[in-house]
């Protein structure tokens, strides 16, 4: 944006007092405004869109581990702790430690989802345990959904 922003610098600096010469955080947040309400006028579409862009649930980034299956027993003791049953007959550990994608509102209804299929997205992590004094692999969820049964 600054860059873009270069031609129009001397009438930045008269009509806005904005000096693209010595940028700070200030000066950058009030040329985004600036650029936000012209651009409103002239494409309001285009800032919608942006706009929804930048406040939707920030994507988490994961590694692409995945497993659907059903939901066997939720343990809340320390944090919630789903466990899951996959089609092989395994049973898997995943752990609710952070904000959740999910199309399932999770903080009043996880209790509800004992005996349901989800499709589980996660990221194997390892966090220190105290009581065996090493690292441990957690399956860390970033993302579930129903599975229509």
């Amino acid at each position: 944006m600054i860059e873009i922003s270069m031609p129009y610098k001397r009438e930045l600096k008269r009509d806005y007092n904005i000096d693209l010469d010595n940028m700070n955080a200030k000066v950058g947040e009030k040329l985004g405004r600036v650029v936000a309400l012209k651009m409103g006028s002239v494409c309001p579409r285009s800032l919608m869109l942006v706009v929804k862009k930048n406040t939707a649930a920030p994507e988490q980034e994961t590694n692409g581990k995945v497993l659907e299956g059903v939901v066997t027993n939720i343990d809340n003791t320390d944090f919630v702790v789903f466990s899951i049953k996959d089609n092989f007959g395994r049973i898997f550990k995943f752990y609710w430690f952070s904000v959740i994608l999910s199309d399932i509102e999770l903080t009043n209804n996880y209790n509800s989802l004992l005996g349901k299929t989800l499709k589980v997205t996660f990221d194997k992590k390892d966090y220190f345990d105290p009581k065996i004094s090493d690292y441990r692999q957690f399956n860390v969820i970033s993302k579930i959904e129903s599975v229509s049964n």
